[in-house]
């Protein structure tokens, strides 16, 4: 896999030349790229430089600098797209209480991308995805990227995130689109008996009682109890007792509404749940995007997961050889 720098002005200069290229696309949203001293060029390795590889998310924005005279490196770092919208808070138009989305899709990424400033860089697709969020709320205190992400959830959809090759002048952009969750659980599973090494954590000392408790004093406090099931579910009964059930506390004590206080109790619960995460290692399963469906077994344990692939590593080393390691997470 071959990489391209730009200039700060986005103008492509040629192709990266590098000891070693490690991205984190779904999680940290960042990127380093590690780069011999003798081949430093000021141009091109230096603040807002973009580099990418053309058609997917793999790339991003220069914005860390660090030269490492002890072994003779310069480290470049920075967001990946992705990262960079992650960065860009959603908050409710002046005046009003929640921001709502409504309407087709990549229409409503349109005219996010233009009212929040972002144009010059990003993108939205003029097709018609085929999904129409029906006044979607947005939760209080998001971010651009994670909202668009379980908004589309919602539709089936997932974002779709790729750096596009301008024309003759090489200045590209970032294209931003919603499209179809694929499921390949059914097609593709990674196994030892694929010639694949899986690594399955199934994680079951996660919370399954969470109390979140808003605004107010002692009895007169807002309450809200949430409760993890077994199939991934969050519900207001309990499953999990005695020695099972662990609980913890959620506390929002500016929430005087108990639906806004469930809605954000709701998010930490799905972080601090139940879960199985895997790590596989295969030479080349880069059509696997953030949000597609795939299933994981490990031969001795007899552990299956079926999941969305939430975070993508990506290394490379100074030849152009490329290590794609999806991650999985959620309920067996």
């Amino acid at each position: 896999m071959e990489f391209i720098i730009t200039d700060n002005q986005g103008r492509e200069e040629g192709y990266l030349l590098h000891d070693g290229i490690d991205i984190d696309i779904g999680f940290d949203n960042d990127f380093e790229i590690e780069i011999p001293l003798r081949h430093y060029d000021e141009k091109i390795h230096n603040e807002n430089c973009r580099f990418f590889y053309p058609g997917t998310e793999y790339g991003g924005i220069i914005k860390i600098i660090e030269p490492v005279a002890s072994m003779d490196i310069l480290r470049l770092g920075g967001s990946v797209w992705r990262g960079m919208l992650e960065h860009v808070a959603l908050e409710p138009k002046l005046g009003d209480d929640y921001r709502y989305l409504n309407g087709e899709a990549n229409a409503q990424i349109g005219l996010l991308i233009s009212e929040l400033g972002l144009s010059d860089l990003f993108v939205a697709s003029n097709e018609d995805s085929g999904m129409t969020f029906d006044k979607y709320r947005v939760p209080l205190q998001s971010m651009l990227q994670s909202s668009l992400v379980t908004a589309l959830e919602t539709l089936g959809g997932r974002l779709d995130i790729s750096y596009q090759e301008g024309e003759s002048n090489g200045i590209g952009y970032v294209l931003v689109s919603a499209v179809p969750v694929v499921d390949y659980s059914e097609s593709v599973e990674f196994s030892q008996d694929g010639n694949v090494n899986v690594d399955l954590m199934n994680y079951k000392n996660g919370v399954n009682h969470l109390i979140c408790l808003g605004k107010g004093e002692l009895s007169a406090r807002t309450r809200v109890d949430l409760y993890a099931w077994p199939d991934g579910s969050i519900q207001k009964t309990p499953y999990y007792t005695g020695i099972d059930k662990i609980d913890d506390y959620y506390e929002y004590s500016s929430a005087e509404d108990a639906t806004v206080l469930e809605e954000y109790g709701r998010k930490r619960l799905q972080e601090e749940m139940n879960y199985m995460e895997m790590n596989e290692s295969v030479g080349s399963i880069e059509y696997l995007e953030i949000g597609d469906i795939v299933s994981g077994r490990e031969r001795f344990t007899g552990m299956k997961i079926k999941s969305p692939v939430v975070q993508k590593i990506v290394q490379v080393d100074g030849r152009g050889v490329t290590k794609v390691m999806p991650k999985l997470k959620g309920e067996d």
